[in-house]
């Protein structure tokens, strides 16, 4: 099954390696091949960059009515059919203002609907199988969601207990190492581990082995406002798609590749 991802950034969905064709994915690219393994569907993931995504012009009538995160969608959704994908998914972050306050429990899922349902607005464009993928606050929540997964990584245990019940709505200024924004609490949970992880970056690399090693049940507990949304949009369009290529192999259609 083909699918076209596209994201926000290098810690994310991934990048190409620098000087050559190659895709380096992020840990987007884990969460949706290990998903795919566990419900024993093969996966061929295809990214389109964010550049094309914004550099594409559209029509304006095509654009009407549309918002936010509609419009890269909608843009997003063009270019699958471009690239003949039937199946596409869609990350972005839910909050983007780095340097606001922690909100509200409420607020945060108020943010976290609109969003959604700004990228659902614009993938409605085509009559393919296309979902969102939006933390709650950003990816860092969910890949610091499973501790274990960050103890088997680098092999040490936490030396204080560590409460991560609502990790998802953890979120705080960019800017002050000591905020609760999510990159620079798991940077400080990494670092309480041993003294040689303090310069450990927190990069695509790392996420991604972290999120080699988690739990995804625990992600889906943990992150149940986020993660578990997402998780059951995915199931679906795996489950379609399993079912749209069965029914081409038995009809010998020859638009099954």
């Amino acid at each position: 099954m083909k699918i076209a991802v596209t994201g926000e950034g290098v810690t994310d969905y991934g990048a190409k390696e620098y000087g050559t064709t190659e895709w380096k994915w992020g840990p987007v690219a884990i969460y949706l091949t290990r998903i795919a393994e566990q419900n024993n569907v093969k996966v061929e993931l295809y990214p389109i960059p964010r550049e094309q995504v914004d550099n594409l012009r559209l029509q304006r009538r095509s654009l009407m009515g549309l918002e936010g995160k509609a419009i890269p969608s909608r843009k997003f959704a063009e270019l699958m059919k471009r690239e003949n994908c039937e199946c596409g998914v869609y990350f972005c972050d839910a909050d983007r203002e780095t340097g606001a306050k922690n909100s509200s429990k409420k607020d945060a899922e108020n943010q976290l609907d609109k969003r959604y349902n700004e990228v659902m607005l614009g993938l409605k464009s085509e009559c393919h199988d296309k979902i969102p993928m939006i933390p709650l606050r950003m990816i860092e929540n969910w890949i610091m969601s499973d501790l274990s997964a960050i103890e088997k990584v680098y092999k040490k245990k936490f030396k204080k207990a560590v409460s991560l019940n609502d990790c998802e709505l953890l979120w705080g200024d960019k800017r002050d190492p000591d905020s609760n924004y999510p990159k620079n609490y798991l940077a400080r949970m990494i670092h309480s581990l041993d003294k040689k992880y303090e310069e450990e970056p927190m990069n695509a690399e790392t996420f991604c082995r972290i999120a080699e090693q988690q739990d995804l049940e625990t992600v889906r507990e943990i992150c149940h406002r986020s993660f578990e949304r997402f998780y059951n949009d995915y199931i679906g369009m795996l489950q379609h798609g399993k079912q749209t290529e069965e029914r081409l192999k038995r009809t010998g259609s020859k638009d099954f590749t």
